[in-house]
């Protein structure tokens, strides 16, 4: 609490400190900004398993963690995710959803504190070793512990048609969009274990699925790939990419594809294009902060 007046009153963790001082001496000593921020034990930039342990361990060590959530993609990218069959004390798997939900509750049983907000900035003053932690609603966090978590969001194709048709056709979540595409021929791009995943999972939905993989070697799982390979509903196009979605006021209707070693090119009927080529790590606002690498990593 920081009260202005005769007295500046500030009470950090049930304690009061007061120093009689004059209106002009407040001004140059408490930080105003439109909000009050009050110095924080920790701030957890991210709300993955990773940003979830972190609190939990803090918690239980005594500290009050704040969680900056994120107001959009709370939970991380396992929120978009279906059955997680590879996270130890779950031999018959878990929905990404629940164990996220699961994560939070446990963290906050253990007194994090968690803000569903964006952050837009991050300072450090390199005299006090204070950072602070904008938020897009304008809240202004201040500590001298930040931990970042943000993980990675979704890298797209870059292609034409993209963007055009994104929420129209082209989704970059099959959890989230599959069932728009019940009964329609469905795409999905990528090699790894998501892409795998989301045609698995994507098949129960659509009339067909077909997989594009610019090369012909996979870096999924072997068991996700004989799995997809054994599905009736599941046709898998190798050493090709996706050069063009093409669409019309309904939507996005098909893609063009070229082959990388021969140069052909076909076109494939599709309303639902689900790109899973990777993710790009969420560090843009950290820029300046803190050392990265050519790829954006910490």
């Amino acid at each position: 609490m920081i009260r202005l007046g005769k007295h500046l009153i500030i009470r950090h963790k049930k304690k009061e400190c007061v120093k009689s001082c004059s209106a002009r001496l407040v001004a140059l000593v408490v930080r105003y900004s439109g909000n009050m921020s009050d110095l924080r034990d920790v701030i957890i930039v991210g709300s993955g398993p990773a940003g979830y342990t972190a609190a939990i361990y803090l918690g239980r060590a005594g500290f009050k963690p704040l969680v900056i959530a994120g107001a959009l993609t709370p939970g991380g990218q396992l929120v978009n995710t279906t059955e997680v069959e590879n996270f130890p004390g779950f031999p018959d798997g878990v929905m990404g959803p629940e164990l996220m939900d699961n994560m939070q509750r446990q963290a906050e049983k253990f007194g994090a504190e968690i803000v569903w907000d964006d952050v837009v900035s991050v300072s450090n003053n390199d005299v006090t070793g204070v950072k602070t932690v904008s938020v897009d609603q304008g809240d202004v966090f201040e500590t001298h512990a930040l931990i970042i978590a943000t993980g990675s969001e979704y890298r797209k194709l870059d292609i034409p048609g993209e963007a055009e048709y994104s929420g129209k056709g082209v989704s970059y979540c099959a959890t989230c969009d599959g069932f728009f595409f019940r009964d329609k021929p469905i795409i999905v791009v990528g090699g790894g274990d998501s892409a795998f995943t989301e045609a698995d999972f994507l098949s129960r939905f659509g009339s067909s699925v077909t997989l594009i993989h610019r090369r012909s070697e996979f870096r999924a799982s072997q068991i996700l790939v004989e799995r997809a390979q054994q599905n009736p509903k599941i046709t898998i196009v190798t050493d090709s990419v996706v050069e063009e979605i093409l669409g019309d006021d309904n939507g996005a209707q098909s893609v063009n594809i070229r082959n990388v070693i021969t140069g052909e090119t076909s076109t494939i009927a599709a309303n639902g294009i689900f790109v899973a080529i990777g993710h790009s790590p969420a560090t843009a606002f950290i820029d300046g902060i803190v050392q990265r690498d050519a790829g954006g990593y910490i």
